[in-house]
């Protein structure tokens, strides 16, 4: 058996196709334009697009948390925020440029790779439109270990790369979580 970051690189090194895409076995695109919108707004100048995704309820499929990714930016990555990772779209030159997922995070890796191609000055085009519904409690929400764990490995992560955060940094984007959660439960 093989981790999740294990997978995702044997699938990039075994895909052919001119963009990339992770989405999870219980996660669905939006709708049946969300394809299209990502190909009408790519070209191959652009090495990764990326948009929105909402979260919903595993039972009743309700929106818990509606997640807008947002213009990249150094600022973001030092609260712990980057794109929804099954809202990237990457080309082969993205990975031809910054590599594969770092098998020495267990939680965060995506958060590293998005991290890296950033840094990297990786040409990107932000879709400001819904791409997928990802369904809670995936691997780095589904437990408080799991969340104490990637908020660790993100530290890590940054500090790798010098660039300054802190768990009060990391808590402030936990706690603006919760509270769109708590909102969304009130109003819808």
């Amino acid at each position: 058996k093989c981790s999740i970051y294990e997978g995702f690189n044997i699938d990039l090194e075994n895909s052919t196709g001119d963009l990339i895409n992770f989405i999870g076995s219980d996660d669905v695109y939006y709708d049946q334009n969300t394809l299209i919108n990502i190909t009408q707004n790519y070209d191959e100048n652009i090495d990764l697009i990326y948009g929105d995704v909402n979260f919903i309820n595993r039972e009743n499929h309700k929106i818990t948390r509606k997640y807008k990714s947002g213009y990249l930016s150094q600022n973001k990555f030092r609260f712990g925020f980057m794109p929804a990772h099954t809202s990237m779209f990457f080309s082969r030159n993205c990975t031809n440029k910054i590599g594969f997922y770092n098998l020495k995070y267990k939680i965060a890796s995506d958060f590293d790779f998005c991290l890296r191609v950033f840094l990297a000055n990786i040409k990107f085009f932000y879709l400001k439109k819904i791409i997928t519904l990802n369904k809670e409690g995936g691997t780095s929400n589904k437990s408080l270990k799991n969340i104490l764990v990637s908020n660790h490995e993100i530290l890590k992560i940054l500090k790798q790369h010098n660039i300054y955060s802190n768990f009060i940094l990391i808590f402030i984007k936990l706690k603006l979580k919760f509270f769109q959660k708590f909102v969304l439960k009130i109003f819808y």
